[in-house]
């Protein structure tokens, strides 16, 4: 379901998080919540996390809010949840998500495959001999 969204996202270190009190209440909400779900899959979730090798601790403060009008007054009055995702995915060489590097290979082989084969085509096609240096006309 595609939801109208306007998104704000506001990055934080430790110890700014820790000097304002809006956002100790705020990690201590999040910390009861966490307590009240399931242990099970929270340690799924660990298992498939990988450690990253230099660690930089920040909060991450996602204000989404729907971004829509409706003649509908009990929806304005009371919009639907705006649902997100945060996908974290490491950078190689900071330029590339490593998520993708294996669809970038593919891709890669694809088109350098796909060049040698054209040629080997092309060259079927017109009746050449893989070697020869036979001219298209004479002079």
């Amino acid at each position: 379901m595609q939801q109208p969204t306007a998104f704000w996202l506001d990055t934080f270190p430790i110890t700014s998080a820790l000097d304002t009190p809006s956002l100790i209440q705020d990690l201590a909400a999040y910390a009861e919540l966490r307590q009240l779900t399931d242990p099970y899959q929270d340690s799924v979730a660990q298992v498939t996390e990988e450690p990253a090798a230099s660690t930089i601790a920040l909060f991450l403060r996602i204000h989404a809010a729907a971004d829509f009008y409706s003649t509908n007054q009990s929806l304005m009055l009371d919009p639907q949840p705006v649902l997100v995702d945060i996908i974290l995915d490491p950078y190689l060489l900071n330029i590339f998500p490593r998520s993708l590097a294996p669809t970038a290979i593919y891709i890669g082989t694809l088109a350098i495959g796909s060049y040698f084969l054209s040629g080997a085509l092309w060259r079927w096609l017109i009746n050449e001999p893989v070697g020869s240096t036979k001219k298209p006309h004479a002079d």
